[in-house]
């Protein structure tokens, strides 16, 4: 019933059109392996907007060039983000408001690894609601505040990394801060960024890409799969 995303045979995040199957090629190690299966997702919604335009979101201490290193969908229009000579945090920050102040939420985001080798990604609403380290060499995450930390690699040295946590607040703000969450003196370092999603759901499903209002992709339905057995 809506646009949709799936991971093609070449493994790139690709578009697929309203009524038509999505067949879900599985990566392996950031390697696309093995035959295809049907995605059948619920409905949700990416509350983040410009999910791809990272320069509109809020900057401290940090310059976002966006359109500025291929993304995992194999376009030009990932955003590199530096930081400047700042003694202090240097971030990356968007609102990203909830229809409820409670129940599960689920920040997820592809980073990069350029020069800057470690990030911290981070959910708040009304308080920190979780966060975590990530090591964008040996794809690792390092569990902070919240549940359901996940780092999943993709072609090209990119991750995707989801945080979990529950909602206390409308007003639900994402983060990604270079190296680390302390701050430090910048050297004009940079990572990459693309494709931030929030959703209120206990898990991160598939891309769902925004401009300037949160999308909200259908859920499938399966007709004439077989029985409950098959």
């Amino acid at each position: 019933g809506s646009v949709a995303t799936r991971i093609n045979a070449q493994g790139l995040i690709e578009n697929v059109a309203s009524g038509q199957s999505r067949l879900n090629y599985p990566l392996i190690d950031g390697v696309q392996k093995g035959c295809p299966h049907h995605l059948l997702e619920p409905t949700s919604v990416n509350r983040i907007v410009n999910s791809q335009a990272l320069s509109t979101w809020g900057q401290t201490n940090v310059t976002t060039t966006d359109n500025s290193a291929i993304s995992p969908d194999g376009t030009l229009n990932a955003s590199k983000i530096t930081d400047n000579s700042v003694n202090g945090n240097h971030r990356v920050i968007e609102l990203a408001p909830t229809v409820n102040s409670s129940g599960e939420a689920t920040y997820s985001i592809f980073l990069k690894k350029g020069t800057m080798t470690t990030c911290f990604v981070n959910m708040f609403s009304g308080a920190t609601i979780s966060n975590a380290t990530v090591n964008l060499v040996d794809g690792t995450i390092t569990n902070g505040a919240g549940t359901n930390h996940k780092i999943e690699k993709y072609p090209n040295d990119w991750f995707r990394v989801s945080i979990q946590g529950t909602l206390a607040s409308t007003s639900t703000y994402v983060y990604i801060y270079l190296k680390q969450l302390s701050g430090y003196v910048g050297n004009g370092d940079f990572l990459y960024a693309w494709g931030g999603q929030l959703e209120e759901l206990a898990q991160k499903t598939s891309y769902i890409p925004t401009t300037s209002t949160a999308v909200t992709r259908s859920a499938e339905t399966a007709n004439g799969a077989g029985n409950s057995t098959t």
